[in-house]
């Protein structure tokens, strides 16, 4: 009980301090002991009984729904799957409508996401806050010392502390000498990788030719789905494990993998996830994949109660080998991510892209789908590749994804539009 209260304390004090610590190099030692706290706060709720759990995330819910002014409390956490579903487009309405006097001390985020479609949204100052202690306790249940420097490669998305953090884009590592950029690695000494799947290979590309003398305690991947093959290459040339971070710019990080690399762990002390299939909410494990749906328990302007993201997975509720209590998301894809053939079956996207990382030597790629009947597969190829080589293995490692139908598939050298 003890544990329990000083934890929703410490997690209270955050939301009530400002924001500068997060932005201020200065404040370095008062930001460590915080986050020292704040942390381990998370751990102690992340891994209290279901029923306690679900108590903090009930109060946390009912808190955002008073604040809002139009929303009725809720008897019990089960009525919140008679809310309806909402998406993206719930965010853009909200933003055109939204009274700008509430909207004091917040920051402005704008995002394509990945249907090319803008949405722009506010964050608090807490939210920040908050949104910064999940990256430090992803960092904790792998091992890695919270406070540890970060090297992000082209990723801004998330709050990072000003004190622990070294930004550049892989623009400018590619334009830049790479001498300096090597020394300005060196000089920083950075103790963790972060970045998205397509930023890191073009960063190993760079340290394959210019190695570095710094050695990585982990790396965290975000943004995109980590293939095996992507995280065997990763761990290989960096000689350090690579773990995948499950997150979507309206809530920061939703999850990440233990050291089990055996799902994604939900921050449940900031979110609550759902799975839902045809506007139902499904309660027990072991069932089809849904739609996985997202309420935050922090963002008040705007909520997001039972959001899509767009992503197909399902929740393990069984502890994890690692002992960690938290539920799991075993992820499956993302809806718009998905090739239907003729017999309605439908594949994943990134198992199909997952295969193209394995054929050496192609520099671009593109699919096509004309119809459910043909699926065409651009390839550019590399100076001293072999045509009909690469042809043939694309077409094998494609194969293996779609389930050996040929009569769909033609593979191609052409140039990418």
């Amino acid at each position: 009980e003890l544990k329990w209260r000083s934890a929703e304390f410490f997690l209270w004090f955050q939301e009530v301090i400002s924001s500068p610590i997060l932005f201020n190099r200065f404040f370095k030692g008062i930001a460590i002991a915080l986050e020292t706290l704040v942390v381990k706060a998370m751990s102690v709720i992340q891994n209290m009984d279901r029923s306690r759990l679900e108590e903090y995330q009930f109060r946390r819910i009912n808190k955002i729904l008073s604040h809002t002014g139009s929303g009725r409390p809720i008897g019990a956490l089960k009525e919140l799957a008679t809310f309806p579903v909402v998406g993206k487009q719930h965010m853009r309405d909200f933003f055109n409508t939204y009274p700008p006097e509430r909207l004091k001390n917040f920051f402005l985020v704008a995002t394509s996401g990945s249907t090319a479609t803008p949405v722009r949204f506010y964050l608090s100052n807490k939210v920040l806050l908050r949104r910064s202690s999940a990256i430090h306790y992803a960092m904790k249940i792998v091992g890695v010392p919270h406070h540890s420097r970060i090297f992000r490669v082209n990723f801004n998305h998330l709050p990072f502390y000003k004190h622990q953090s070294l930004y550049l884009s892989t623009r400018y590592i590619y334009q830049a000498n790479p001498d300096d950029i090597v020394k300005k690695i060196t000089a920083y000494d950075p103790q963790v990788l972060f970045g998205t799947v397509s930023d890191l290979i073009l960063f190993s590309k760079f340290v394959e030719k210019n190695p570095l003398q710094c050695h990585f305690l982990a790396i965290f991947v975000m943004g995109e789905y980590l293939s095996p093959n992507q995280r065997s290459y990763f761990e290989n040339l960096f000689n350090t494990d690579a773990y995948s971070v499950y997150g979507a710019s309206e809530f920061g990080i939703i999850g990440q993998e233990c050291r089990e690399k055996d799902g994604i762990h939900i921050n449940e002390d900031l979110v609550r996830v759902e799975v839902a299939h045809e506007g139902a909410l499904l309660k027990n494990t072991g069932l089809a994949p849904g739609t996985i749906v997202v309420t935050s328990l922090y963002n008040t302007d705007p909520p997001l109660l039972r959001y899509s993201i767009g992503d197909v997975g399902r929740i393990v509720e069984q502890q994890c080998r690692c002992g960690l209590q938290s539920s799991r998301i075993l992820f499956e894809g993302r809806t718009s991510e998905f090739i239907t053939l003729s017999n309605n079956k439908k594949i994943p996207l990134f198992k199909i892209i997952a295969s193209m990382m394995q054929a050496r030597k192609i520099l671009l790629y593109q699919f096509e789908q004309p119809s459910t009947e043909e699926l065409n597969v651009k390839i550019v190829l590399s100076d001293t590749a072999n045509e009909q080589e690469v042809l043939q293995k694309t077409k094998n490692l494609v194969l293996e994804s779609l389930g050996d139908d040929r009569r769909l598939l033609n593979v191609f050298v052409q140039a990418v539009s």
